[in-house]
């Protein structure tokens, strides 16, 4: 994860861990009609000073779903975090495993 401006790292892991299951069931929707589907997804997203996120774009993804893809950059634009004095700049990625995979998913924040 990289993070670039006046929000910390800690301050944006805590935003995204604190709404991870809403984020999650962008994937849990798609794996119901593909129980082996993983992969990596990297977000980028844009936080205004004021809390709001400014923009959120799909930087990469190994996972193949436009679908998750999609929901997973929509849902960066719902969050709301601290406020801070400046725009902070962020890349997000996302690891996905089924439950019966052999690699647990990575929690959020966690690379």
């Amino acid at each position: 994860m990289r993070v670039e401006g006046s929000l910390t790292r800690d301050q944006v892991v805590s935003v995204i861990s604190a709404n991870a299951r809403q984020m999650r069931l962008c994937y849990e929707t798609a794996l119901r009609s593909n129980d082996t589907l993983s992969g990596t997804v990297v977000v980028r997203f844009t936080v205004r000073p004021t809390g709001t996120v400014a923009s959120s774009s799909l930087v990469r993804s190994t996972l193949g779903d436009r679908t998750v893809e999609r929901c997973l950059v929509h849902f960066m634009l719902t969050l709301t975090f601290p406020l801070s004095t400046g725009t902070t700049r962020v890349s997000f990625p996302i690891v996905f495993a089924p439950p019966n995979s052999a690699s647990p998913p990575t929690p959020p924040g966690r690379r």
